[in-house]
């Protein structure tokens, strides 16, 4: 596995900020239409208000936490998807919206970090058309922890074979497996 770290083309701190100013408006705007909707209460509304700096920019240890938490615990999973929603971030924005290739671009990793084999290049031509970026894998899969489906540290690039092949739906945890972003020997 290859870590994933700043280097003079790539400053994660940086990267991780523009990633949760690029989201930030978006969700608290789906968090109040779900609170106005009755369809969260004004706790769930609180919590996710007051946590959305973690939810997006937290380290690993701390989006466990976060998903852990009694009040999540007890918001259906549908509803979370629906405000941490990953496939409209995965679709190509338009209008230099952040979508997952500004991400992938901002990251300019360009071999998949799980293999070490398979290039995880991003493509955009000079007209601003988006044509190819790498996969980004859930850690901690999107369909157990909906919380975490946008948060910076859980969105690993990488190649297709090792995502939906390889990992598939797997549950990770730090103890047993290693996280590109994190520090270990």
């Amino acid at each position: 596995m290859i870590k994933i770290q700043s280097n003079n083309s790539r400053n994660l701190n940086a990267i991780c900020e523009q990633h949760y100013r690029g989201l930030k408006k978006s969700i608290e705007g789906k968090i109040t239409y779900r609170t106005q909707a009755h369809l969260i209460n004004d706790n769930v509304s609180q919590f996710l208000n007051d946590n959305l700096k973690d939810i997006l920019k937290g380290y690993p240890e701390k989006l466990i936490t976060l998903q852990h938490d009694d009040i999540i615990n007890h918001v259906e999973t549908h509803i979370l998807h629906g405000i941490f929603n990953y496939k409209s971030f995965q679709k190509k924005a338009t209008n230099n919206k952040y979508d997952a290739y500004t991400l992938a671009q901002n990251l300019n990793f360009n071999t998949c970090p799980y293999c070490n084999r398979n290039y995880t290049i991003t493509v955009v031509n000079g007209r601003n058309e988006k044509i190819i970026r790498p996969d980004f894998d859930h850690f901690f899969p999107q369909s157990t922890h909906p919380l975490l489906a946008l948060s910076f540290y859980n969105l690993i690039p990488c190649c297709l074979i090792c995502n939906r092949t390889l990992k598939g739906q797997t549950e990770m945890d730090l103890q047993d497996h290693l996280h590109p972003y994190r520090d270990w020997e």
